[in-house]
């Protein structure tokens, strides 16, 4: 009834991207679950995944409608040329900071992944976990955050202030990766390793959420997995 509800308040523009992030996420969401909060609240169990995801995500949906994000790519004349080009600026990007800058500070089991697994069984993963994540992070959780801002903070227009969506940004990225990352911290972490986690990890997600806010969720969404298009052949390449 929830879902049903939500589809007739939205945008027509908006019935395709919406239906999709719904069925694909869902299929990935019985797969897996990626982040830790959300294992943990499921259980770790499939039909309980997809329960949750397919709540979240409308949700998500229905807190965009109500601070001005928008699902669908917007102001873009080309956006999926633009998107994947953004994706490969990420990925040299993110291959400098691993391999240049910090390369002394890669942890371990992050370096194995790229001797352990394939180069087409890493791609499925990142491809699958960023499609996710992005709707997790991005579309529920600072939609969510902008709207409950935007309760006690709003401009003349009725909106909530441009500071309120740049809290939501940071914050949603800033949150989940220093709790799914933990696990690749070292046992003495140093000012050091945290610009390393905020160069590496939060940045990237705050550009993911700056395009949701500008030019719409599908834009960001395709802008992260394409990343990875990219990225994992460069890390493979050099990691190994």
């Amino acid at each position: 009834m929830y879902i049903q509800a939500l589809s007739k308040s939205l945008p027509r523009s908006s019935w395709l991207p919406a239906g999709t992030l719904l069925f694909v996420g869902a299929v990935i969401a019985s797969m897996a679950g990626f982040d830790i909060v959300f294992n943990a609240i499921t259980g770790d169990m499939p039909w309980i995944r997809v329960v949750l995801f397919l709540a979240l995500t409308s949700l998500g949906i229905f807190f965009a409608q109500r601070t001005g994000l928008r699902l669908a790519s917007h102001d873009l004349s080309h956006p999926i040329a633009v998107a994947f080009g953004i994706g490969l600026l990420v990925a040299i990007y993110i291959a400098t900071i691993d391999v240049v800058v910090f390369r002394h500070l890669l942890p371990p089991r992050y370096v194995a992944y790229f001797s352990e697994l394939t180069l087409s069984e890493r791609m499925i993963y990142f491809m699958l976990r960023a499609f996710n994540e992005n709707i997790l992070y991005r579309l529920f959780l600072m939609s969510a955050l902008v709207w409950g801002i935007g309760l006690a903070w709003r401009d003349s227009q009725g909106l909530p202030p441009k500071t309120a969506y740049w809290i939501a940004i940071v914050l949603a990225q800033a949150i989940p990766m220093l709790l799914n990352e933990a696990s690749f911290y070292p046992p003495h972490i140093t000012p050091f390793f945290l610009l390393y986690v905020a160069v590496r990890f939060i940045l990237a997600g705050i550009l993911w959420g700056f395009l949701y806010w500008r030019y719409g969720f599908v834009m960001a969404e395709t802008a992260h997995v394409s990343t990875h298009i990219f990225l994992q052949p460069i890390l493979g390449y050099v990691m190994v």
